[in-house]
């Protein structure tokens, strides 16, 4: 049975990006079973992810010393394993406009549209205040896939706060998927931010409420 666990646990550490998706997609069928939806917990990650990255930078490894010694799992190498979640800032090159309503309405009519769920495995990532120069944290993380929810292909919208909450801030870029393909989507093989950028520029295009960034007005054609 040790050698039994002690293969399963080297397994789990060697494909961490495979397993979390996994696990991932069976709590949330779960969720969309019996809640009708898929959750956001943007709230939640914006608690968990911090400590995700504080194992993995070895915040707590005298704490994870005292699991090990009762147990066979190698509970720091699989620490280590964990990716970046939360020392990103938003590139950009992303910056698709600025919306004139608070985060709370835009995570609505998002969440109100078809074919866009919660992208609840993605990192948190943030802005920079230009006159504070504070990180402006984002509120909330949605993939638009226009093929439905096992589509290969995503639109990673992120919103951040602008004028003390009054308006969001909209990023987004084009990517592969992490249910689909984690592996690739870590790598950020066909990444694009311009791609992401016109095509979520397009969707506020019509709306008064949206002041496009330089990018999204060049590519709407402006």
């Amino acid at each position: 049975m040790p050698t039994t666990i002690d293969t399963l646990s080297r397994i789990a550490i060697q494909n961490a990006q495979l397993l979390a998706p996994a696990l991932a997609l069976a709590l949330f069928l779960v969720a969309q079973h019996y809640l009708d939806r898929w959750p956001d917990l943007w709230r939640a990650r914006r608690v968990v992810l911090p400590v995700v990255d504080r194992l993995a930078d070895g915040d707590y490894d005298d704490e994870l010393d005292v699991v090990d010694e009762h147990t066979s799992i190698d509970v720091l190498a699989a620490a280590d394993a964990l990716p970046e979640k939360t020392g990103l800032q938003l590139n950009a090159r992303t910056l698709v406009g600025t919306i004139d309503a608070p985060p709370s309405e835009v995570r609505a009519e998002l969440r109100s549209m078809s074919r866009v769920y919660p992208n609840t495995l993605a990192s948190i990532q943030y802005d920079v205040d230009e006159e504070t120069g504070e990180r402006v944290w984002e509120v909330g993380s949605y993939a638009y896939r226009p093929e439905g929810f096992f589509g290969m292909w995503q639109y990673h919208v992120r919103l951040t706060p602008a004028v003390g909450g009054r308006q969001t801030r909209v990023w987004s870029h084009y990517e592969r998927s992490a249910w689909r393909a984690p592996v690739r989507h870590y790598r950020g093989e066909g990444w694009d931010a311009e791609e992401g950028v016109r095509e979520i520029a397009s969707l506020f295009a019509s709306d008064e409420r949206y002041t496009p960034s330089d990018r999204g007005t060049v590519l709407l054609g402006g």
